[in-house]
């Protein structure tokens, strides 16, 4: 049997309109996730009804939430042990035996639950993020129905990049510079940051230097361009600016030149080790049908597969329907979304690279909506450079059509056709080093992410992005700690299209929105 002491000394706030004991008897971590979502939902449905002094009552109680939740955060312990310093996975052996554990990671599709990174993470993932119901199953507190046939699933059309191109367009609009070396704009992708150091060592109003090697693919080591910038300088450029802004991961910046004060200073070195990585990879896959709806089809107990998530504890773990056409043409299947363990499983058969599945430049272009058609483009030849090999195309197949038939591949009749096309990204390689990333544990990145947005105060060299973010991982949380860095470093001002109530950038941007 096992034995478990929990303590915590935080009371939430009161909200008898919000919710009273008689209608949710249950208290502690629960209950006061219950009022922070519940207050978070009916502040946001006053806005949407233009009664903005009821609003901002809700808006008020979701920050006390907030705090209270914050302030339990800090206090609780479990055997002792303050919540912050245990890892997640230590703490579930407490609570949990081995084979619950693996259950659980079996059926949530990712290998990372069970990492040994900061219980505080998850904890608040969980937190903030809506669910259909409250963890007793009742009083929704999302708008997000059940899963159903009915349920809406969304992507960028275009891929993120998308977003990135259109933020990069509105800064040109606004009248944003390029940084210029000589008569050539810096411009596009395809540039790579080797060093930066200040223009006079201990005077950052003199602002900094920046090199930059202009590389055809791939990434090469600061001594390698070195190299290539002695033997050809028109490779590299030369850039001067006022201040440094690294929207960078932990091995992004590990490959920059650390033989500068900035690399050098142990605090800097201290505060960028805080994370650890979470090595994932992903590969999409084409077919010339969606067999995975057909596959379905006439089981009325089954709606046809269209969209959503399927999850699986064979190596693909997890896969999305990406992109089922309405009209049964080419369809396309993100076929595995893996980390941790499974990583490894799809990564040993990255080689032999010349034994690449698909013979095209790039990905698919998916057609304008889920009714348009998507021609393939077997005018356009060539190896891309991320390209499956066969015998990991062939088995993220077979595993698929395994998950969606229900059955041993060797016992369907008639399988479906194998795709036209595969690509892969591996996420662990540089320059990225990870999919996405994780407080290790006795991080409090309350009181690291102030820090590392400015990790020297005698440098104007600032790092946003996921990686160092409150929420890793996702792009919001490298939204948010931009935003915060923007605002308190730079002095730009709360934007206009970013709405004050419910908003909390997270750590550091205290003061910057009064409802927050």
């Amino acid at each position: 049997m096992k034995r478990s002491v929990v303590r915590t000394t935080c009371t939430p706030p009161s909200a008898a309109h919000t919710a009273t004991s008689s209608t949710y008897p249950h208290n502690g971590y629960s209950y006061l996730r219950y009022l922070y979502q519940q207050a978070f939902r009916l502040g946001d449905l006053a806005e949407q009804n233009g009664d903005q002094p009821t609003a901002d009552t809700y808006w008020k109680l979701t920050r006390q939430y907030r705090l209270a939740y914050q302030d339990a955060l800090h206090t609780a312990e479990v055997n002792g042990r303050s919540l912050i310093d245990w890892p997640w996975w230590s703490l579930m052996q407490v609570f949990l035996s081995e084979e619950a554990i693996h259950f659980i990671e079996d059926t949530a599709g990712y290998n990372s639950l069970w990492t040994q990174g900061s219980v505080s993470f998850t904890v608040r993932e969980d937190f903030f993020f809506a669910n259909d119901t409250d963890l007793f199953g009742r009083q929704p507190s999302t708008y997000v129905p059940l899963p159903s046939a009915d349920t809406a699933w969304h992507h960028v059309k275009k891929g993120y990049s998308d977003f990135v191109e259109q933020l990069y367009d509105q800064f040109l609009q606004k009248g944003g510079n390029i940084p210029k070396a000589g008569t050539e704009a810096i411009n596009g992708l395809n540039h790579q940051l080797v060093r930066f150091a200040q223009s006079t060592e201990g005077d950052p109003s003199a602002g900094y230097d920046l090199l930059f090697y202009r590389r055809e693919s791939g990434t090469i080591t600061p001594a390698q361009a070195a190299q290539q910038c002695a033997e050809d300088p028109t490779k590299c450029r030369h850039v001067h600016a006022q201040y440094v802004v690294l929207a960078m991961p932990k091995r992004s910046l590990e490959l920059l030149d650390q033989n500068t004060p900035f690399f050098q200073d142990v605090t800097v070195d201290r505060l960028l080790d805080s994370v650890l990585d979470n090595r994932s990879n992903r590969f999409f896959m084409a077919y010339d049908t969606p067999w995975w709806k057909a596959a379905t089809t006439g089981d009325p107990t089954y709606p046809p597969l269209t969209r959503g998530r399927s999850n699986t504890d064979l190596p693909i773990r997890q896969f999305y329907y990406w992109l089922t056409n309405e009209q049964d043409g080419p369809s396309i299947v993100l076929a595995s979304y893996t980390n941790a363990r499974a990583q490894r499983f799809w990564q040993a058969l990255e080689q032999p690279f010349d034994d690449a599945y698909d013979d095209l430049v790039g990905a698919v272009v998916p057609p304008p909506g889920l009714g348009g058609s998507a021609p393939r483009p077997v005018d356009v030849r060539g190896k891309g450079p991320r390209a499956a090999t066969t015998t990991m195309a062939k088995m993220a197949h077979q595993q698929l059509v395994e998950v969606v038939y229900g059955k041993p591949y060797a016992e369907i009749d008639n399988p479906p056709d194998e795709p036209y096309y595969a690509h892969y990204q591996d996420w662990s390689k540089d320059p990225w080093g990870a999919g996405w990333h994780g407080w290790k544990a006795g991080q409090d990145e309350y009181q690291l992410i102030p820090q590392i947005i400015q990790p020297s105060p005698t440098e104007d060299v600032y790092i946003v992005g996921e990686c160092y973010s409150n929420i890793p991982g996702w792009v919001q949380g490298a939204l948010n700690v931009a935003e915060v860095m923007l605002q308190t470093r730079l002095g730009v001002a709360w934007p206009t299209w970013l709405s004050k109530g419910g908003t909390w950038l997270g750590p550091g941007s205290e003061g910057l929105n009064p409802l927050a």
